[in-house]
């Protein structure tokens, strides 16, 4: 392609480029367009959330004496439950993926026998407190950084609260609950449940009664004829004479109770068995919620062919 041919290419490039800046002038001029002082269409646009994790904060500030005090064994072994996976919970039991866990609560971290612990809770130290376990469950690996424990944890503290419960069941010495300093508002609480079991029973729930009592299973059968465990088996037990349980070794403190377990001695009995029966060999440390003990022995009088008569509520 010679010179001519080129330079003409070149000028009609330049001819093209100037008829487009012209356009533009032109267009400029036709059209004078006006900035717009507000938005076509307004975006609303919502103003910054507070911190989501106020409540949480407030939730988690609740002391933990406080927490474990409204804390439930029975909730505890519910949520549990998927532990079973990995974990065992009877005296005796054999180590899973995880460890055995009778007898945790107040035992030497990673002195459970014939279990490889990793290097890092070899080296933790110290002893499972109630804090320990608290403070572990909410996240094991930050906690004990380099645990075989795959758990992710339990973020609700209440939660937690009635695991370490269920957890302190499997003993046969359970450490003692840490004590809640009364407050205003903790001491005004056992009023509003100062009802009697002839004003609760006629109103609780056998169902939650069964649902509360699962944790009991750990030490007793319900069934009728069922076998005798770590605790007595508890068909018929209520209206039965204290002690009477065929083919179990009852505490020479239960044995000489006397009396019949009627609502009025079930009821005392379950909110402290230590103190109602001093030398018990039952572990349990009772229920202190009167509604929870009703619904328990309101689950306990379906254990019976001839059902002992509900009180009459007044």
């Amino acid at each position: 392609m010679d010179s001519f041919e080129w330079n003409k290419i070149i000028g009609a490039v330049l001819a093209s480029l100037l008829l487009i800046k012209v356009i533009g002038i032109v267009g400029d001029a036709a059209v004078h367009p006006k900035k717009l002082e507000k938005n076509a269409f307004e975006v609303a646009i919502a103003a910054p959330a507070a911190p989501a994790t106020t409540a949480a904060k407030a939730a988690a500030a609740t002391p933990l004496p406080v927490l474990l005090a409204k804390a439930t064994a029975a909730k505890g072994h519910q949520i549990a439950a998927v532990c079973g996976v990995c974990h065992t919970f009877t005296k005796g039991g054999p180590n899973k993926i995880g460890p055995n866990l009778w007898g945790i609560v107040g035992s030497k971290p990673a002195t459970v026998p014939n279990y490889d612990f990793s290097a890092a809770m070899k080296k933790k130290g110290g002893t499972w407190t109630y804090e320990a376990l608290f403070q572990f469950l909410k996240d094991p690996q930050k906690a004990v950084p380099g645990t075989k424990m795959p758990f992710q944890g339990l973020p609700s503290p209440e939660q937690r609260a009635d695991v370490i419960k269920f957890l302190r069941t499997l003993n046969d010495h359970p450490l003692p609950l840490p004590k809640v300093v009364e407050t205003a508002a903790t001491a005004a609480a056992p009023a509003a449940s100062a009802a009697g079991i002839d004003e609760l029973l006629p109103k609780a729930s056998p169902a939650k009664g069964k649902q509360i009592a699962a944790v009991c299973e750990i030490c007793h059968s319900f069934t009728k004829g069922g076998p005798n465990k770590i605790g007595p088996n508890l068909w018929g037990i209520v209206g039965s004479k204290p002690g009477t349980v065929p083919n179990y070794d009852f505490s020479a403190a239960m044995k000489k109770k006397g009396g019949t377990w009627t609502y009025a001695a079930l009821f005392q009995f379950l909110k402290d068995p230590q103190k109602a029966v001093p030398g018990t060999k039952m572990p349990f440390q009772g229920l202190p919620n009167p509604e929870q003990r009703a619904d328990v022995i309101a689950f306990l009088r379906t254990l019976n062919d001839h059902p002992l008569p509900l009180p009459k509520a007044k």
